[in-house]
């Protein structure tokens, strides 16, 4: 693989707090109430990876089931605070969620506990290191075929779009048609995601660093490129067989989906629309 030049570097922030053991402290001091279970750090700052732009990730569990899960956002010292909002047992239940698990059992796992006031989140986290994937994976691949099918009609708008040149059209397609399959194929594959920033670099090495499949993720994503594969239609066309070749990768449980017909179909117009 080339590795890309970058070009812009952008300046530094100012004024930014660091994000050490007294500024945890007030955080949690400014959090907690008598209606707060556990206070948890997740992401970066958990992992001792945080940059000048990194966000202080945490989550806060209410003993109050009735309250709905949330999430705020605010400034603190120049460092944005993110605040998940819920409880242990709303937090429990997306373990068994295919498309959440990926992302929430990692967390779990590397989240640094703040407060825990009755050893709550200690025992959800001793549940997450014991957590395993296979008995999701019936509805990671009911996921995929999901997925696949709803998207049948993105495909053929984006070959619509080509027809009549809808430059517009085609770019949200592309884009709908790149998350939507890395979406797939890291659901059906059950690839815990270590980090929003590492995602698609564990995807692609999930898949193979030396795929087509990678090679038209990467070529859609602007890297790797060359000038001709930086037009909108290449993109466009390179989306289209990026559906083909996740359906190719699909092929096991696609068999035995009931919406195989539509995407074996919908594979058959791309194809047949782009074999000049």
């Amino acid at each position: 693989m080339v590795k890309r030049t970058w070009y812009l570097q952008v300046n530094k922030p100012n004024n930014v707090a660091d994000v050490s053991e007294n500024f945890l402290v007030q955080l949690a001091d400014e959090l907690n109430n008598d209606n707060v279970t556990a206070i948890v750090l997740k992401g970066s700052c958990a992992r001792g990876e945080a940059t000048l732009y990194s966000d202080v990730d945490l989550s806060v569990f209410f003993y109050d089931p009735s309250k709905p899960s949330q999430h705020k956002r605010f400034y603190r010292n120049g460092r944005l605070i993110s605040v998940s909002i819920g409880t242990i047992e709303q937090h429990r239940k997306r373990f068994l969620i295919p498309q959440e698990a990926i992302f929430v059992v990692p967390s779990t796992r590397e989240a640094r506990i703040l407060l825990d006031k009755e050893g709550s989140f200690e025992k959800l986290q001793r549940e997450a290191h014991n957590w395993t994937w296979e008995p999701l994976q019936k509805a990671a691949n009911e996921f995929a075929c999901e997925v696949m099918m709803d998207h049948t009609e993105i495909a053929i708008k984006a070959l619509r779009a080509f027809l009549v040149q809808d430059e517009l059209a085609l770019t949200e397609m592309t884009l709908l048609i790149f998350l939507a399959v890395s979406d797939i194929v890291a659901v059906q594959r059950g690839i815990l995601a270590y980090s929003g920033n590492s995602f698609f670099q564990q995807l692609q090495e999930a898949v193979g660093l030396d795929t087509t499949w990678t090679r038209y993720h990467r070529l859609i994503a602007g890297i790797d490129e060359s000038p001709v594969e930086k037009s909108l239609e290449v993109r466009g066309a390179t989306a289209l067989r990026l559906y083909q070749e996740t359906a190719n990768l699909l092929r096991p449980v696609l068999r035995t989906s009931e919406h195989n017909d539509v995407i074996e179909q919908t594979v058959i117009m791309i194809e047949e629309a782009l074999t000049h």
